[in-house]
């Protein structure tokens, strides 16, 4: 909370799949961050790469309902809030803060990707130029999801010079269940992989730990040349498995 107005809190979901009821539910634990919590419900398609590329859509809706130079955390449907957040952490002193900020989970291997399960949003140019360039890119790579697709613009260098910037969160802001070998206590947001547990526990999709998502096994990627200095890095032939996303 910064002064008397709250900050928003907002997680997303497709309309009628299961993580409609769940998004729901984990929206209440927002109330711990004494913010304004919020859901926003989109309709899907049949196709879980395409599902998770609507989430730069979902970006401009959020912040279409925020006041200029106001911020807000998005977050995936399977993530809770764990008690309050030091929102000086990502506002600074000012308020102010980033124009966007995401989480940059690095692998045991050294090996680093960018998440979008935890965002933070701005109504700012900056903010919407870089919605825009991940609107394009999820286009461009229409069978890579949307993280993928966001560590290739913010490999681009978009955040513009001489406005509020582009910055990195650590993972107290995306703790993984399964994943992140940090203290979950002190968390302040946890994501529980949902998605994958949900396909893990499927007799028809059932995939071994190290293997992306189904879905993302089935189609084949069509891939483009990794922007100069990404932060996405990746291990050939590593065994780590890949983060995906709720929706």
């Amino acid at each position: 909370m910064l002064g008397k107005k709250p900050i928003v809190i907002s997680n997303w979901f497709t309309i009628g799949s299961p993580y409609e009821a769940v998004a729901h539910r984990n929206a209440l634990t927002f109330e711990k961050a004494k913010s304004r919590p919020s859901s926003i419900g989109v309709e899907g398609t049949d196709d879980w790469a395409q599902n998770c590329n609507l989430k730069p859509g979902v970006c401009v809706s959020l912040i279409d309902t925020l006041a200029p130079g106001e911020g807000a955390l998005l977050l995936d449907a399977d993530a809770t809030v764990e008690g309050l957040i030091p929102w000086r952490e990502i506002t600074g002193r000012t308020g102010e803060g980033p124009c966007f900020a995401y989480v940059l989970h690095t692998r045991p291997s050294g090996a680093r990707e960018v998440l979008s399960g935890t965002l933070w949003l701005t109504n700012t140019p900056e903010c919407r130029a870089v919605l825009h360039k991940w609107s394009n890119k999820v286009k461009e790579f229409p069978l890579d999801w949307d993280q993928r697709s966001l560590g290739k613009v913010l490999g681009g260098h978009v955040s513009p010079r001489g406005g509020r910037q582009v910055r990195e969160l650590d993972w107290h802001w995306a703790w993984i269940e399964g994943i992140t070998d940090r203290p979950r206590e002190q968390a302040w947001i946890v994501h529980h992989q949902m998605s994958r547990q949900t396909k893990e526990n499927s007799s028809e999709n059932q995939a071994p730990p190290e293997q992306a998502p189904p879905e993302a096994q089935e189609q084949p990627k069509k891939r483009g040349k990794k922007a100069a200095g990404s932060p996405v890095e990746k291990s050939a032939g590593s065994p780590e498995p890949e983060l995906g996303d709720n929706q």
